[in-house]
């Protein structure tokens, strides 16, 4: 069952969902960085020689090489917000909002990048996408495998998927108080099975959201601690699992099938397997009943 837009926009004004956005933007913003760009002083300067000696070769500002431009990055679920802080360095991005999870108009001052989908035909052309952002989006999706097809679909060869669901131990999946409690939660086994029947390899895992899901001050003002203790002690209670897949463009062979020795073997008339060997083996017998 999908978590209706405006629980979900109401959870994250609370001061739990406000720790949890800004916890779970660190393990996103770890996952995808911020791209390093050079100013047109320093492109200046790298296009000096090495040799001192050597005449410069300063190009004008017009032919010096243009800053390659920022992924496509798009988002399914609800991901606007930690779609925001991608906003300055992606050359496009999107957030793709479930028909039957609903859709808010996102950011509200500036053109709207919010789209309503059907989670199994995303208005996409092929290859299209760099990086998708799933969250609040596979635990919830009614066929969770054509999903991650779809979304292999739209992703470019060097494509990078990254996915938040609740942790099928952690204490999160357990109660329905907070939008990480909808939906069917995963094992990290599950999750990978799941990813590589879908043609993805997973190429990192992480955990987030020790911190239980109380409302209260004490909880949410030491949320920064009890995450420190909880990456040491264990990632089995963490609240959420966060994984980076990659797309794969050659199916994966199969295990080869062990072989088995075939004992007490019984030959056969061969006369009988030829063709008309049956035919043949009758007329002989009546040729030496005559004979």
């Amino acid at each position: 069952m999908h978590t209706d837009v405006t629980d979900l926009r109401d959870f994250y004004h609370t001061p739990l969902g406000l720790v949890a956005r800004r916890l779970l933007s660190q393990k996103i913003r770890a996952k995808w960085p911020r791209p390093v760009r050079l100013t047109p002083r320093e492109l200046e300067f790298d296009n000096q020689p090495a040799d001192p000696g050597a005449p410069t070769l300063v190009k004008p500002r017009s032919q010096l090489a243009a800053t390659p431009r920022g992924p496509v990055i798009m988002g399914f679920g609800f991901t606007t917000p930690f779609l925001g802080s991608f906003r300055g360095e992606a050359s496009r991005i999107s957030a793709l909002m479930p028909e039957r999870q609903g859709a808010l108009i996102w950011p509200m001052a500036e053109r709207n990048m919010s789209v309503l989908v059907e989670e199994q035909h995303l208005p996409l052309p092929d290859n299209c996408v760099d990086r998708m952002l799933i969250v609040h989006g596979l635990e919830v999706a009614e066929r969770p495998a054509a999903l991650l097809r779809e979304i292999w679909r739209v992703l470019t060869p060097a494509g990078r998927l990254l996915i938040v669901v609740p942790n099928r131990s952690g204490v999160w999946a357990r109660t329905d108080r907070t939008p990480f409690g909808q939906g069917r939660p995963y094992s990290r086994g599950q999750l990978d099975a799941q990813l590589r029947e879908a043609m993805f390899t997973p190429t990192e895992w992480d955990c987030a959201l020790y911190l239980p899901p109380i409302d209260r001050g004490l909880i949410v003002r030491s949320a920064n601690t009890i995450e420190r203790i909880g990456t040491s002690v264990s990632r089995r209670f963490a609240g959420v699992i966060v994984v980076e897949a990659t797309k794969e463009l050659i199916a994966p062979v199969g295990t080869k099938a062990p072989a088995h020795p075939l004992r007490n073997l019984v030959p056969v008339q061969i006369g009988v397997l030829a063709p008309g060997g049956a035919r043949r083996m009758r007329q002989e017998k009546r040729e030496a009943v005559f004979a």
